[in-house]
């Protein structure tokens, strides 16, 4: 775990970590909702 970065973030950079999260799961729908819900919860 050398390269594990624990960051606050940013909106911009926590949908730009969903959306490779989403892109490297093609086909794999359940990664869209967990994106969906994690912005539901997380105010920024």
């Amino acid at each position: 775990m050398d390269n594990f970065i624990c960051k606050v973030t940013n909106r911009k950079e926590l949908l730009k970590r969903w959306d490779y999260l989403v892109e490297i799961h093609p086909g794999n729908n359940k990664w869209v909702e967990f994106k969906e819900n994690a912005l539901k919860i997380n105010i920024l």
